[in-house]
């Protein structure tokens, strides 16, 4: 049984289709199935196909574009078949509504438009087939006939609605920037005004793409205007990753990165400074206004603030000045019983195409698709009791580190008594990470939040100028966090790599050095664990002396055997077999992300099989290249020198002059593997896909 079955509503209209074709003989017996996710959509569709074939004969048919007309594609079938021709009892499912485009891009009526225009006088010229008509259509077209095709939608038997996670269609108030929008599609502003306000069912995500395409053809001035646009995109596919309502993870994770690097491209060509944005918790108090006011022009009157601005707030398409972020701050504060805090309610928004860099489905600790590995959970769990001041979790990127350390922090806290307070570097604002004092301010409000005590920073830049930002954060902690704390608190810093871009690195990891030594004679700082993850990379070179780097417990991170892929595909629901899984390995040698990003690319893509993805895996039309490969090229590009020794390992050159440094450096970025004493390319993939990309490299 499909997943979607699990839902016992869709279970129910499931069992009332089955019921409602059975019962249909020799007579017109048109039925409605509405799902919004093509994959579920298929397997209830084979589902009921198996079940009736026995005694109710199947057919299949699909609504051309360019002349969408339900009679007209019944027919095409009817006429070659003989027994439908003569009329028996039969199941005809019809789908490819959900690929006709609700907007028109080249001033015709649009490809809905006209299947509605079909729809609503195709009603007699339907009763010629006597037969079980399953009309397969999104929810958004579901709306539209309902109100297009009255006649037809009287005539249906029987609607069967499947709720999924995914949607096709945005919901109206999340494409509200684009009624604002000067240059708007005349298709879209004319549909307007014919949905209510709160329908979820909009805009089809595939039109959104093409609106996009053509404003920018139409639009040739850059402007502010598109910076908006652009960011209010990767809001967009940003909210559809995160709330799991995108049928293709892989392919909308990448529009999301796309549209937010094309905002910040934009505005830093533009020279604009981007202004604030809304974080997850902030819009989550905004909610709690509209639902209290209701309305958007009343909150913009009582603000004293312009309706598109407030409008920005709420929806998130895009950034504020700090003059309206104070202004909105003050009339919350007035008049609700809370308040906005700076770095935990509000950020700059030129970060947000940093924060939402792919992961893998898999990097939640309660996923079904998460992959135990006990032996370095346990690891991790046994340092945490031990002496040692400071636990390094090190591996080249997308090994799974964060949701390790994740997996076993939650061990950790669940059976000691401890606090777990977790940093990512990856949430800070460039502009705090350019200045290790900004650096330090924001670090010690991260932690005072995630301990819920109040952020007391009103003397910090006075006691700075006095004694300088590391000892104003060393007091920070020793004089107010620590005292407070009522158990010991572990220290999760996450993407310590990122210091290493801004230049601020040897000031901070020298201060987390000090803290182990201040651990050795201070019974204060002993209440405090740190564990650190990093990806080492060709730029870290760190003073040995200062470097937290070759202190305490290290950690590396391995790739999955082959049980343990195995095992994710099985999480999958994919029937893989040995020998494919081996020729997996072959390619990838186990990567995780690599390994899941096959499968999840799999799972979601109906057309793609195993020998698919390994055939163009190391080209650019395959799945590893954008961006997990195309980074690696760049760093190789940057650095010659580098990428020279590489080729010499993957052409199997004679190493010995090799310099050490060169070799360390491709092993810390995962390129080589030291097996036996050989000095190896890692995987298949990077030696076939560098071999041919790195030819140019001089």
């Amino acid at each position: 049984m499909t997943k979607l079955l699990e839902n016992p509503e869709n279970q129910k209209n499931y069992d009332d289709l089955i019921v409602s074709i059975e019962a249909s003989f020799n007579s017109l017996n048109i039925l409605v199935a509405v799902c919004d996710d093509s994959e579920y959509r298929e397997e209830i569709i084979q589902m009921y196909e198996q079940e009736l074939s026995p005694y109710i004969p199947c057919y299949r048919v699909q609504i051309p574009k360019g002349e969408p007309s339900l009679r007209a594609a019944i027919a095409s079938v009817v006429e070659t078949d003989e027994y439908l021709q003569a009329g028996k009892q039969a199941v005809i499912t019809v789908t490819g509504v959900d690929g006709l485009r609700f907007l028109s891009f080249d001033g015709e009526r649009t490809e809905q438009d006209k299947f509605l225009g079909y729809l609503q006088w195709t009603r007699e010229a339907l009763r010629h087939f006597p037969f079980s008509i399953v009309l397969w259509m999104t929810f958004q077209m579901q709306r539209s006939v309902g109100k297009k095709a009255p006649d037809f939608w009287a005539w249906c038997k029987g609607v069967f609605r499947f709720v999924s996670f995914q949607k096709m269609a945005l919901p109206k108030q999340d494409v509200d920037f684009l009624n604002h929008v000067d240059f708007l599609n005349p298709t879209l502003g004319e549909k307007w005004n014919e949905v209510d306000d709160d329908d979820p069912h909009f805009l089809p995500v595939a039109d959104l793409q093409e609106l996009i395409a053509d404003i920018e053809r139409e639009k040739q001035v850059k402007n502010a205007s598109l910076v908006t646009l652009y960011r209010s995109l990767g809001n967009i596919f940003d909210r559809r990753v995160e709330r799991g309502e995108c049928e293709n993870y892989q392919q909308e994770t990448e529009l999301a990165i796309k549209y937010f690097q094309k905002a910040i491209a934009l505005q830093q060509e533009l020279g604009s400074k981007g202004g604030y944005i809304l974080t997850k918790a902030g819009r989550e108090k905004v909610q709690k206004i509209y639902l209290v006011e209701q309305s958007l022009n009343k909150i913009s009157k009582k603000a004293d603030l312009h309706r598109t601005t407030v409008g920005k707030i709420f929806l998130g398409n895009g950034g504020v000045s700090s003059k309206s972020i104070k202004i909105f701050s003050d009339y919350v504060t007035t008049n609700y019983p809370f308040s906005f805090e700076e770095y935990f309610d509000y950020e700059k928004c030129e970060n947000q195409s940093r924060k939402i860099k792919k992961s893998n489905p898999a990097q939640d600790t309660k996923s079904p698709n998460y992959i135990q590995r006990l032996l370095i959970e346990q690891k991790i769990y046994k340092s945490l009791l031990s002496t040692n001041y400071i636990i390094r979790i090190k591996a080249p990127k997308k090994m799974g580190k964060t949701i390790l350390i994740n997996r076993a922090l939650e061990q950790f806290k669940a059976k000691e008594n401890s606090q777990i307070v977790s940093i990512s570097f990856q949430e800070a604002d460039n502009s705090d990470l350019s200045q290790l004092n900004k650096l330090l301010r924001w670090l010690c409000a991260n932690v005072s939040s995630q301990l819920e005590l109040p952020v007391k920073l009103d003397d910090w830049d006075n006691v700075t100028k006095e004694f300088g930002s590391k000892v104003t954060c060393n007091n920070y902690f020793e004089k107010y966090l620590l005292p407070e704390l009522k158990c010991p608190m572990v220290l999760f810093l996450d993407n310590l790599e990122l210091l290493r871009i801004n230049e601020i690195d040897q000031d901070f990891l020298g201060m987390l050095r000090s803290w182990s030594d201040k651990a050795s004679r201070n019974h204060l700082w002993q209440r405090l664990r740190l564990v650190i993850s990093y990806t080492p990379n060709i730029e870290m070179k760190i003073n040995p002396n200062q470097s937290p780097f070759n202190i305490g417990t290290t950690i590396e991170v391995p790739e999955f055997t082959s049980k343990q892929v195995q095992q994710l595909a099985e999480n999958y629901q994919l029937n893989l077999d040995n020998y494919q899984v081996e020729e997996l390995m072959k390619m990838v040698a186990g990567h995780p992300y690599l390994v899941d990003l096959t499968f999840h690319s799999l799972k979601t893509c109906n057309a793609m099989t195993l020998e698919k993805i390994l055939e163009t895996a190391p080209t650019k039309d395959g799945i590893y290249h954008s961006p997990y490969l195309q980074e690696y090229l760049a760093t190789l590009k940057q650095h010659s020198d580098i990428a020279q020794y590489f080729l010499k390992i993957i052409n199997a050159e004679d190493i010995r002059n090799i310099e050490t440094n060169a070799i360390k450096t491709l092993m810390n970025l995962g390129l080589i593997k030291d097996i036996d004493g050989k000095i190896l390319v890692s995987c298949k993939l990077y030696r076939l896909y560098f071999e041919n990309y790195l030819r140019d490299v001089k």
